[in-house]
């Protein structure tokens, strides 16, 4: 269970980074969905 929620943080991030360089348009929605994981 602790291994899935890191994973989903990990992938979380990693999405939220390739969105910022990509188009800068859902670095927020990363964010929160960061925030969201913790």
């Amino acid at each position: 269970m602790r291994f899935k929620q890191r994973y989903f943080l990990a992938v979380a991030v990693a999405v939220a980074v390739v969105d910022n360089i990509d188009s800068g348009f859902s670095a927020d929605s990363g964010l929160a969905l960061f925030f969201y994981a913790v």
